[in-house]
């Protein structure tokens, strides 16, 4: 069954936001019902959507600007400073927001969207939660309208804040302390989802999406092999992980436990309200079904 999912992103930094939106795009089982963006350059961010989906032949699938500030962070906002680079050129920056269709304050987009929506809605958040937080004080009855709420973030296997919780400490509490269906795709595995460089060399073959997506890469892979001495040969694919265990349970191994966020961010089991938390990983089959998607 296709399921519609509302992209709640901080697209442009690491990579992976990227390749989750183009596995969004290739895969036969999600259709993209809009993009929200988060934290930082916010307005960037949605510049770099719009032209990845304009690439995608889906110039219709709404994309809106999110909360660039957080409730209450621990640590400062972070950039790489080649957010957009390869992709976005001067021209992308000519027309204001509007005039590139692109919609501003997320949280309340998400309740109209979800308030209006026939059914229930799948929200799927791969940065800081603060747009759904917001959303979530704005009109606490979404709750009942969200299907389900998939999100990467947290750390369960050591005392370590993990980056899109610390990023909003406090809009991960109120997410947490709600009670609606989650899922929780954490780095303890998600750190697991290597892919090879080399790997993705071919996309540069591809399609208009595949060959931005594979600029976007190059970047990236420039940053982690900023320092002299280093040499990044693969990345983690956190957030396609994220959106793959929405069709494809069987990737990952989970459990049921109330999830509970410190004030330096840190994730432990505890709470209130039940979160399905992933804690384990089928690593072959996840990477065999990712790039078998992301080149079709």
């Amino acid at each position: 069954m296709v399921k519609k999912i509302i992209f709640d992103s901080d697209i442009g930094s690491d990579v992976d936001d990227a390749y989750a939106l183009l596995y969004a795009v290739k895969s036969d089982d999600l259709e993209l019902q809009a993009v929200t963006t988060v934290y930082g350059k916010t307005d960037l961010r949605a510049r770099l959507a719009r032209k990845l989906l304009y690439y995608a032949g889906l110039e219709k699938i709404r994309v809106c600007v999110g909360e660039s500030e957080p409730i209450r962070s621990v640590r400062e906002v972070w950039h790489t400073g080649l957010e957009g680079k390869g992709v976005l050129e001067e021209e992308d920056f000519a027309y204001s927001l509007r005039e590139r269709g692109i919609q501003e304050n997320a949280p309340k987009f998400l309740v109209d969207e979800i308030m209006n929506e026939c059914g229930k809605s799948t929200i799927v958040s791969i940065g800081a939660l603060t747009n759904v937080a917001r959303a979530l004080r704005m009109k606490p009855e979404i709750k009942s309208k969200i299907e389900h709420h998939y999100i990467m973030g947290g750390c369960f296997g050591e005392n370590y804040p993990e980056h899109n919780i610390a990023c909003d400490v406090r809009a991960a509490q109120i997410v947490f302390s709600n009670d609606y269906p989650k899922t929780l795709i954490p780095l303890d595995i998600t750190s697991k989802t290597d892919i090879g460089r080399e790997e993705l060399y071919d996309l540069r073959k591809g399609d208009k999406l595949q060959r931005a997506v594979s600029k976007l890469s190059d970047v990236w892979f420039s940053y982690k092999n900023r320092y002299p001495g280093e040499e990044a040969s693969s990345t983690c694919m956190h957030d396609p992980l994220t959106l793959a265990v929405i069709n494809h349970p069987e990737l990952v191994e989970s459990k049921v436990e109330s999830v509970k966020v410190d004030e330096e961010g840190v994730t432990y089991f505890g709470g209130n309200c039940p979160v399905n938390v992933g804690i384990g990983i089928n690593e072959e089959k996840f990477k065999e079904h990712f790039l078998d998607v992301i080149y079709r």
